[in-house]
């Protein structure tokens, strides 16, 4: 069965409250982000922003999107916090627009679109990443966008909406490779769908977009793999915790397993989504066990394709979470559909035959999702508040909120240059900066003054760790010339690892706002040669 995207409600709930709900929410994020923002750059910002300004065709771990993004963003925004964050802004604001599109052409009901839109924007994940820019805030914009555009594709036959599809996998993929999974959810629902397709007769040409854009964006990641050893196969086979990855001690020879990987994944999802995955999950039970129809408000295949969009990433993780424990935001693109069947089910329930139950519980996970999501957003914008009440009520409360990650890194570049100048008064030379962490090394290396470039080096890989993005770039390279017998400030590990580098190391007081409560010390008189001896 095919259909237009159209329908008689489609005229009471056009774009005018979606766009307005988004842009004031849009808003109140920049007016945060530059003036009541309490959070300093966390490890990961810290560190892509480091790859902004090595700009390369691809790292180590990732593609170059991140790179790119955070790059255009602070050449029109300047350098600092809020301007690395415009990225994550944008891409909440790009996110809810796809969800409220994709909402609005396959569901029928009055304000669906405004309900999927206001869904993404309440999910205590989504929100975290619309001020912290990490790739997980554009992955989720390209992955909303892509399923949009895909039901279009399939179901109208428009090229303009195959050429989004390639668009958003191409940009998506250069961000993180996890995108590729998307053309995997849509195969699977045109292939068990393909009588209810308007396919135009040149469908092929936009699959072949499609493929020819993945396989575009994969290209600088495989020129920079094959210039430098292939360090991004290495890492990935690192995470299965598997021989010859990049992660140290990886030797395991047996299947070691555990139930706890699959249900940790299985429930973070609920944490990361919130309330609202209910809906969406439920949403997909009762609807796709029959064929909806245009007057019940799902239009025909709808609750297949928002399943298929989730169900391939999910599924997906799902397999890997019997090789190894992975990471709750890892199979979160695939969330967004799910919001959007959220939207769909509040927007629609109520509105068709559906019976009290139904209605009860969905509303009762409506108002739940409201609530969860306003208190997730007030904690959110000061967590200090939030720990300093919960601490005051009782000290174990306040310990899931990570205020360590979010503050302390200005704090910590402050002491260390402060160190470097005594150094300089002491010594008569230039003090560089070694950490033992990268996302450490990136943050001191953010907000010492000037952000010096070549002063702050990352020492992960020296000390028997994985080798990281830094161990590329020359200028932070342990063996320059220049930095034989300078002195330099030390941060994490302990001074018998830093023992071999140096003629002599001594501690300093722990830096205050290290919530790793790292050794911090003084190198004097560095050895460039240390490797060889």
């Amino acid at each position: 069965m095919t259909y237009p995207l159209t329908h008689p409600d489609d005229r009471r709930s056009g774009w005018g409250p979606v766009l307005w709900l988004i842009g004031i929410v849009s808003v109140l994020r920049v007016i945060y982000l530059l003036t009541l923002c309490p959070y300093d750059l966390v490890e990961d910002e810290a560190f892509y922003w480091e790859w902004s300004r090595h700009l390369d065709w691809s790292y180590s771990t990732k593609g170059p999107g991140i790179a790119l993004l955070i790059r255009a963003a602070t050449d029109l925004f300047g350098p600092s916090e809020a301007g690395i964050r415009a990225v994550a802004v944008a891409s909440m604001a790009v996110a809810a627009m796809g969800a409220a599109g994709l909402a609005k052409d396959v569901c029928s009901r009055r304000h669906a679109a405004l309900w999927a839109a206001g869904m993404v924007l309440l999910a205590p994940a989504l929100q975290l990443m619309g001020l912290i820019t990490t790739i997980d805030g554009p992955t989720v914009a390209c992955w909303s966008v892509g399923c949009w555009a895909g039901w279009r594709a399939l179901m109208t036959g428009s090229g303009r909406a195959w050429a989004v599809l390639a668009a958003a996998v191409a940009v998506g993929t250069l961000v993180k490779y996890t995108v590729l999974l998307l053309p995997l959810g849509l195969v699977i629902f045109a292939l068990t769908h393909r009588r209810s397709l308007r396919l135009s007769a040149r469908w092929q040409l936009g699959a072949a977009l499609v493929v020819l854009a993945a396989l575009g964006a994969l290209a600088p990641v495989v020129y920079w793999n094959v210039r430098e050893g292939w360090p991004t196969v290495r890492h990935l086979v690192g995470h299965l915790n598997l021989p010859g990855g990049d992660h140290p001690g990886a030797t395991r020879t047996g299947w070691g397993y555990t139930p706890i990987w699959t249900l940790e994944l299985v429930g973070a999802q609920l944490g990361l989504l919130g309330p609202a995955v209910l809906l969406g999950v439920g949403g997909l039970v009762v609807r796709g066990g029959r064929r909806a129809t245009l007057d019940e408000g799902m239009r025909s295949g709808a609750p297949a394709y928002l399943g298929w969009c989730a169900g391939g990433i999910f599924a997906f993780y799902v397999v890997v979470s019997f090789i190894n424990r992975t990471q709750g935001n890892w199979p979160l693109p695939g969330g967004v559909t799910l919001l959007v069947m959220a939207g769909c089910v509040v927007a629609t329930v109520g509105q068709t035959g559906a019976g009290r139950w139904a209605w009860s519980w969905a509303g009762a996970l409506r108002s739940l999702t409201v609530a969860v999501g306003v208190l997730v957003a007030a904690a959110t914008l000061r967590a200090d508040w939030t720990a300093a009440t919960l601490a005051a009520v009782h000290p174990s409360l306040a310990r899931p909120i990570p205020m360590g990650r979010l503050v302390g890194a200005s704090s910590i570049a402050a002491q260390v240059e402060l160190e470097r100048h005594r150094l300089r008064e002491r010594t008569g030379m230039d003090a560089f900066v070694i950490a033992a962490n990268y996302g450490r090394a990136s943050q001191i290396a953010y907000y010492l003054p000037g952000r010096p470039r070549g002063t702050v080096l990352c020492a992960t890989s020296w000390l028997g760790g994985r080798l990281v993005q830094q161990d590329f770039w020359t200028e932070l390279a342990p063996t320059r010339p220049d930095l034989a017998e300078r002195p330099a400030v030390l941060v994490g590990a302990d001074a018998a690892a830093w023992a071999p580098m140096f003629e002599r190391v001594e501690p300093l007081p722990p830096l205050t706002g290290d919530h790793k409560g790292a050794f911090a010390g003084i190198g004097y008189g560095y050895r460039a040669d240390w490797r060889q001896r």
